[in-house]
Parts: structure tokens; sequence; C-alpha cells
């Protein structure tokens, strides 16, 4: 029995041979057939079998499947940011960790007199930048930004202002919604250029002009109801627009949060239904009723001693049925799982959202500190990411040339020669560094150390390390010039200034120092002693 069933295992293992070596030998007649085979084995993902039966995933370009469920999504992510707080933690957690105090500038244009003045005159006009929000530029940048994760997209147009109107230079911004880029607007132009929602680009694909709804589609304030779709175009160059491509060709922006909308609304759901839960077991009630056979069944209604039906449970309820002789008390039973859950659905947000799920939901009890610095680090590198990658060449940058150019025309400003004769870009001429905030360190004192030994290393430099810490270098020299003149004028120095506490100070050294010393002395090692003294010579 066991010979034949070994013979039968062999045949079957030769016929699975021959087929296979039939079946590549077939592939020279149908190559076609094979090769779809082959193709089906190697990813499991493109498989069409029962498990991915419920799965449509569609192959539209990037642009279709935004125009198809940007305004839900926005309508959608801004009720989350109104009635959910992980959703407003969330925001607020990127707005101020991206801006902060404000990322602010520095002029660089290799004249240090030039770079004064121009700063000087950046401080002024920074506080009127918005016609109509008193809160400067910083205050604008986090609005931008808070716009931008909420609605996928933000607008800053470029207003001119008179001389009249006083400002340091005649020049001034304003934040537009997302919602006031038309997308409804898909054509095409004369001679190859096009509008892709709200977008023209030039028959080569170069970025033109941006059209407009003159109000907000969704305002509905007095006297604005029933307003038209009317548009102005506007020239590419004088908007900013902040978005996040994920996609080639993608020309508009998705919700920060849009990954993770459905898990906010689910676990709004789950809350939802476990403090209904929690009512209801709370609800300790009693049940009186008889034993008797022609006393059973529930009376038609139950009504309390002003005559009012009760049709719902409360704390303390007593409800007499028909014939009753009995009491029973109902027992409520504690579903666990609760904390579990939602520990881990918002361990799922805080991934799809780009924060640390102790940043999202204010957890510190199951982490120390090695824990929550390496989530820090990442954190903070997606964060400069985005500053350096997004919030600064499309929003900073723009906003800094504008500033220069009405500076210029005001003649606030003197015009460098270079761009007059078009050797150089207004851009070159007029260089900016810009600080963002520097990032708190969760040990001060390792990072301080860390710090050091890198610099005494040389592997970065002192101006690395004020610029971590969001303070531009030629700032620090002068403060330091100003802090030394001023001591000087004082009659005082750095070195006759004491950092220490003169409580933990004395002329005689403690005993417990000199018994340390002592037994410190008495420890050494003559051998050790000797090889010293043979270095030393």
């Amino acid at each position: 029995m066991d010979e034949t069933r070994l013979r039968g295992k062999f045949a079957a293992e030769e016929f699975r041979t021959f087929f296979n070596e039939a079946g590549d030998l077939m592939s020279w007649y149908n190559p076609a057939s094979w090769f779809r085979k082959k193709q089906k084995r190697s990813y499991e993902g493109a498989a069409k079998g029962r498990r991915f039966s419920n799965w449509a995933a569609g192959g539209a370009s990037a642009n279709t499947e935004i125009s198809a469920g940007a305004a839900l999504l926005r309508e959608r992510s801004r009720d989350l940011l109104r009635n959910n707080a992980y959703a407003a933690a969330a925001v607020r957690a990127l707005v101020s960790n991206i801006i902060g105090e404000g990322i602010r500038p520095a002029s660089a244009t290799g004249d240090r007199d030039l770079d004064v003045t121009i700063d000087k005159l950046w401080r002024r006009w920074q506080k009127d930048a918005s016609g109509a929000l008193p809160v400067g530029f910083y205050g604008l940048q986090s609005l931008a930004v808070r716009s931008f994760l909420e609605s996928g997209e933000v607008l800053i147009r470029r207003r001119s202002r008179r001389v009249e109107d006083r400002l340091a230079v005649p020049m001034q911004i304003q934040i537009l919604e997302a919602d006031q880029l038309d997308g409804q607007m898909n054509k095409e132009l004369n001679g190859g250029a096009r509008i892709v929602q709200g977008v023209e680009f030039s028959p080569t694909e170069k970025l033109q002009a941006y059209h407009l709804l003159r109000r907000h589609p969704g305002e509905t304030s007095a006297g604005l109801r029933g307003v038209s779709r009317e548009t102005v175009r506007v020239i590419a160059r004088d908007v900013a627009h902040l978005y996040e491509p994920t996609r080639p060709g993608q020309v508009r922006g998705v919700p920060w949060l849009a990954p993770a909308i459905r898990r906010f609304r689910d676990l709004d759901d789950y809350e939802d239904a476990e403090l209904m839960r929690k009512k209801v077991e709370a609800c300790v009630s009693a049940f009186v009723y008889s034993t008797e056979e022609e006393e059973e069944g529930v009376s038609s209604k139950l009504e309390d001693a002003d005559g009012n039906i009760i049709e719902t449970l409360e704390p303390g309820l007593v409800s007499y049925l028909r014939g009753g002789k009995q009491v029973v008390f109902n027992q409520p039973h504690a579903v666990g799982g609760y904390d579990a859950y939602k520990r881990a659905e918002l361990q799922s947000i805080a991934a799809a959202v780009g924060l640390t799920y102790e940043l999202l939901s204010g957890d510190l009890s199951k982490v120390n500190f090695s824990s929550i610095r390496a989530g820090l680090i990442e954190f903070r590198r997606m964060i400069r990411s985005l500053r350096s990658s997004l919030v600064i060449p499309m929003i900073c940058d723009p906003v800094w040339l504008w500033f220069i150019e009405a500076g210029i025309a005001s003649g606030e400003i003197p015009a460098a020669l270079r761009v007059t004769r078009g050797e150089v870009t207004l851009a070159d001429a007029f260089g900016v560094k810009w600080s963002a905030p520097r990032f708190e360190e969760v040990d001060r004192a390792k990072d301080a150390k860390a710090d050091l030994a890198e610099l005494q290393a040389g592997t970065t430099t002192l101006i690395d390390l004020l610029a971590k810490r969001g303070v531009d270098w030629l700032d620090y020299l002068a403060a330091q010039v100003e802090i030394k003149a001023d001591l000087e004028a004082r009659g005082l120095s750095l070195t006759s200034i004491s950092f220490t506490d003169e409580t933990q100070t004395s002329e005689e050294p403690d005993a417990a120092d000199d018994d340390e010393d002592a037994e410190t002395d008495e420890s050494e090692d003559p051998a050790e002693e000797s090889d010293a003294k043979e270095a030393a010579a």
C-alpha cells in the first residue's frame, strides 16, 4: 500500500513538471497568454478574486478625481474642524509647528546698509500687510496654512494701494479660500492654451492666470443673496497658490484630513453610541409584574402621576405592569474594549494626518524619553519639509518679491543697477533668508551637550546651530556687539559677571571634597604615575 502511494506521488510530480514545461513550450506559440499568466502571478494586489470584488479603483487623472470630489471633501473637512475635537487638535498642532510665531525674513543683498534699510521697512509694512485683518503678516501666515490644511489649498492675492493710504509700501495682500477659484471653468483656448479648474496655462504648459470669483460662492449674508458666478482673470504673478501637488499635472489641492475623514466620522459615531450605552447602563429600573395567568401581559401604556405616558428608561424608573405582584430590577452589563478601540483608531488617524499619536490625543501615559524623542524627530522632519518645499517657496518668496517691487516703485528701496540693466533678476538682487521658529528640545541639557560636542568636533558651525534656533547669524553678532558696548559703558565685562549661585560657593574647600581628593590620591597606581612622568619627559 505504501509503495503504491509512493509511486502515485512520483507520478503526480512528473505530471506537474511535464505540464509546466509544456506550458513554457506553448508560450512560443501564444506569448501574450503566457505573459498575462506570469503577470498575474507577479502582483497579488492586481488579483481579481473574491477578496478584491468590492474594491473599485479608478484610473482617472489627478485633476479629474479632484474635480469630482473636491467640493464635498472641503465641506466635510470644515465640518470636522467645527465639531470634532481631534480634527481641530490636529490642525492646531500642525499650524503651530509649521508657523509658530512666524517664518521671518532677513534681507540678504550682500550690502549690510541696504539690508538694514530693507529689514526696517519690512517690520513697518508687515504690521499692515492686510487691509481686512489687523493680525500682521505672521498672523496671515497662520491663517493661510490653516486654510491650506482645511481646504487643501489657499490663494494669496496682491493688492496694490495708493500712496495716500500711508502704508510703508503701497501694497497689501488678501487671503482667499479655495472656493473662489472657479473649479467649474474648464475649456480649451485658442492657440493651444487651456483652463483647468480655473487655472489657465499657456500652450507650453506655463502658468498664466487664475480665474477668481468676485465673491465667495457660499456667501449668503444680507444683501448678497443670489450672487452671480462672475469671474475675474488675475495674472499669475499677482497670485500665490499654496497646495501640495502629489501627482504630476495636478493643479488643485486636496484637504489635509481627506485620508482620515471616514475614520473621524466613524469614531464620532462610535463615541455617541458608547455614550448612549453608558446612559442606558446608568438607568437602573424596576418592573412589577404578576405570576397569575389572568394578569399577565404588558399594559397598553405606562403613565406617571400626572398622566404623562412613559416611553423612555430613566434612572430610578418603576414600571407597573398589569396585575403587578413582584419586583424585578434590570441588570445593565458593561462592555469592554472602548479604550483599546479608541486608541487604535486615533493611531490610524494620527498616521493619516502626519502627527504622532501623543500630539493628536494628548495621551502621554505610555511614552518615555526615547520613544517621544524618536517620534518627534520624524514629525519635525516632515514639518521642515513642508516649510522648505511648500510654505516658503509658494507663499513667503512671492510676498517678499511683491514687497520689494512696491518698495522700489515708491522709492523706499533703491533699485539695483544690475536689475535695471537686466543683468540679474529681482529675486537674485534682493535675496532673502527665512528663519522659522525653533523646536523646543525634549531634554535641553542633553541637546546642548550634543551641540557643543559637534561644534568642537567641527561637524557643524555656530551659524548652523543658530539657524536651527531661528536666529540670524548677523543679528546675533550685532546683538553681541551691542551687549559688549553697553557693558563697557558701565564699566563691566562678561568675565566680571557671575552666572553661578553664590550660595553654593565658598573660599574654603568642602571637607567632603578633601576626603574625595585624598581617596583619589591614595588610589592612584604607582606604575601609572611613573608612566605619566615618562610621557611628560
